[in-house]
């Protein structure tokens, strides 16, 4: 078993000299929940314009992925992560290299695409799928204010919510939702999903 430095998320570089930590293989919710922290890190730094500490969470975030125990999917999501564990290290072995904001950015793209296939059939609490019509990407975030992490600051509010968990509505929106035409199409909703049909 090899030990090596896994910081918390969220902790800075000069907090990283706690020591090593064991990362054995984790099961997969337990995994997915650590690497999910490690991706929000990352989205808020780029939403923020912050590139310093994108290689160092990037590094910790590639580790995470490369531990999760892939045996324990459930069954009824199998057909959804069959090679989220291969893209996602992949993608993310990309990132952890990167020296500029805007290839930070770029490979972040890659590491949502599969981050927006889990949380679109996990569903995890709190957390909303949105996809940016301009940057022909998605990625998840807190339910709230849409931080874009394409555009940082220059185009922060651009998004829409089209998955995740959904929140409790008021019953008067309810209401109006029902009476809506049950064949409407909302278009940004069938770009993404367009998007995670034909993007690898």
């Amino acid at each position: 078993m090899v030990a090596v430095f896994f910081g918390a998320p969220g902790e800075s570089k000069g907090q990283s000299e706690a020591g090593p930590v064991d990362v054995a293989e984790v099961d997969f919710e337990t995994g997915m929940d650590l690497i999910l922290d490690y991706y929000l890190d990352l989205h808020a730094q780029l939403a923020d314009d912050r590139r310093d500490d994108v290689a160092l969470t990037g590094r910790r975030f590639a580790v995470a992925i490369k531990k999760l125990n892939m045996t324990e999917v459930p069954f009824q999501q199998a057909p959804w992560f069959k090679h989220l564990k291969k893209r996602l290290f992949r993608a993310a072995q990309r990132l952890r290299k990167t020296t500029d904001l805007g290839s930070a950015r770029e490979h972040f793209k890659d590491v949502s695409r599969e981050m927006a296939r889990w949380a679109s059939a996990a569903e995890p609490a709190g957390i909303a799928v949105v996809y940016s019509s301009v940057a022909q990407a998605a990625w998840i975030q807190h339910h709230g204010d849409i931080q874009n992490p394409y555009f940082g600051k220059s185009m922060l509010r651009h998004g829409q919510v089209v998955g995740g968990a959904p929140l409790p509505e008021p019953k008067s929106r309810r209401r109006d939702d029902e009476e809506q035409d049950e064949g409407e199409v909302d278009p940004t909703r069938a770009l993404f999903e367009y998007y995670l049909e034909h993007q690898f």
